[in-house]
């Protein structure tokens, strides 16, 4: 056996899995910059967070050192800026395997696992094509 060659492969997924990360990275780069250009008056941002449940359970994981393959971060929300004044609403919720990919995302009772950058594309314009994000949008506003 060649263990030197197991470091290598180790390496080469190392790079592959930071290149998937910046990917995932990009895209909300990219979604942020569309939203800016929703209203002059009005500052739409779109961002991962770890909810309250998922807080306390990384409280009760670091006791009993339990490693998750997955990033904190479990849902996405959208916080709306209007004259100094911000909402904040979750939109989904939200699983990135700490590799980059695959990503899921869940609304409205679907679940859209995104194995590639194109597949996360198309399940955020679903999620921003949803009524429930129209609503989420809407009532942040008024």
């Amino acid at each position: 056996m060649n263990f030197l060659d197991a470091v290598k492969q180790g390496m080469c997924k190392a790079r592959e899995a930071d290149a998937a990360t910046c990917e995932v990275n990009t895209i909300f780069e990219a979604i942020n910059l569309d939203l800016a250009r929703f209203d002059e008056s009005v500052n739409l941002k779109l961002a991962r967070t770890v909810s309250t449940v998922a807080s306390i359970k990384s409280v009760t994981s670091f006791f009993t050192e339990v490693t998750s393959e997955y990033a904190p971060e479990d849902v996405i929300q959208i916080t709306v800026t209007t004259q100094g004044a911000s909402t904040t609403s979750v939109i989904a919720k939200w699983r990135q395997h700490t590799d980059g990919f695959p990503c899921v995302l869940s609304f409205e009772g679907e679940e859209f696992t995104c194995t590639t950058g194109d597949d996360l594309r198309a399940a955020f314009s679903e999620l921003f094509s949803t009524a429930s994000f129209g609503r989420a949008l809407v009532a942040s506003l008024e």
